[in-house]
């Protein structure tokens, strides 16, 4: 066990031994009946006849956000700071984006669209 930190890549069927999931790794683990559990380090377990994956971890700065494509379709945004560990059983994608950084207070963003929305949904324009 050294000092370095394993990541999405790392995925290893253990029929009989344990592994040490280190301060700041998590792991996904399938035991032989195919149930899933997520464990956060720092913990050492035993496994029997298990499948296990280090599961990689997203973190976002300050003027950066997470975006994360769920399985279930939801999309979620997570701003920063903040970190979050991709596993494959509950998300489809994960990636960091960077915010808009405006130089001062006196600076703002406008959103506009030439569409009318409307409680039930968005309606076209006349012309």
């Amino acid at each position: 066990m050294g000092v370095t930190f394993r990541t999405g890549g790392y995925i290893k069927h253990v029929f009989l031994g344990g592994r040490t999931i280190k301060d700041g790794e998590a792991a996904a683990v399938w035991n032989i009946n195919g149930v899933h559990r997520q464990i956060i380090g720092p913990k050492r377990i035993i496994m029997y006849n298990s499948t296990i994956r280090f599961l990689t971890c997203y973190t976002a700065k300050q003027d950066q956000y997470i975006h994360v494509d769920h399985k279930n379709g939801q999309v979620e945004l997570i701003y920063g700071p903040a970190s979050l560990y991709e596993n494959p059983v509950c998300h489809e994608k994960v990636t960091i984006h960077d915010g808009i950084r405006l130089d001062s207070s006196s600076e703002c963003i406008i959103v506009y669209t030439s569409r009318k929305i409307e409680s039930i949904g968005l309606v076209e324009p006349e012309e």
